[in-house]
């Protein structure tokens, strides 16, 4: 459970940050690029068919250790724990949360 949650906190890390999205270039800017592209309605958060296009999407492009939270399908346990609220759905401040407790 630890890594998963170090996995996500990583991703919240890339996620957060820089308003630049136009050239995904390095990890951080890929992982902001694929939380746009997974982000289906525009509000700005993920649900949670959301944030499994989000981590397989990261896993593809190899950033952090999305590749495990797919490869063991922990997406609902991963997305649990992000979903500080109970909504369901994770914002970019539930992200950025876990990135903190990293």
């Amino acid at each position: 459970m630890n890594l998963v949650l170090k996995a996500l906190a990583a991703a919240a890390v890339m996620v957060a940050g820089t308003s630049s999205f136009a050239m995904a270039e390095t990890p951080r800017q890929k992982a902001q690029a694929n939380y746009l592209a997974s982000d289906a309605n525009g509000d700005g958060a993920l649900s949670f068919a959301e944030f499994k296009s989000f981590i397989d999407l990261n896993a593809q492009d190899g950033i952090g250790q999305s590749g495990l939270i797919k490869r063991t399908n922990r997406y609902a346990m991963a997305f649990e724990r992000l979903d500080a609220d109970r909504n369901g759905i994770i914002s970019p401040a539930e992200l950025q949360a876990a990135a903190n407790q990293r």
